[in-house]
């Protein structure tokens, strides 16, 4: 009877790795990077459409470029849905369901966050 127990789970864990190869042969290839790397020169950086200046506000912070993302202004109802941050429009109700709007750079000082269609509080970085 013991033995049963212990073929039962090799035949359990030959199915899993069976499974798991068969799988893989189904996965996409890992996505291709589209965009460039972000300027580290003012010049370049505006090139872009890009805004150059000190962004964070920390100890040594340097100044660097925010550049402008390609869906901002759509709407959306969760920050997975832009390139950067769904933002939540001006004068929305903590906890409220709302659709928010793609922010319109990749660095964000303040935002007030939509989060699964519902606006969060306002974060500061």
């Amino acid at each position: 009877m013991k033995y049963y127990y212990i073929l039962a789970f090799v035949v359990v864990i030959i199915a899993g790795f069976a499974i798991y190869s068969y799988t893989q042969q189904f996965e996409q290839p890992p996505a291709v990077q589209t965009t460039a790397i972000t300027p580290t020169d003012k010049g370049s950086c505006e090139a872009r459409g890009g805004e150059w200046k000190i962004w964070r506000d920390i100890p040594n912070a340097t100044p660097e470029c925010n550049l402008p993302t390609s869906d901002g202004g759509k709407k959306c109802a969760d920050s997975s849905q832009c390139e950067s941050y769904c933002q939540a429009l001006k004068g929305s109700e903590i906890g409220a369901k709302v659709v928010g709007e793609c922010y319109r750079f990749k660095i964000a000082i303040c935002m007030q966050e939509v989060k699964n269609g519902v606006a969060d509080a306002e974060w500061c970085s």
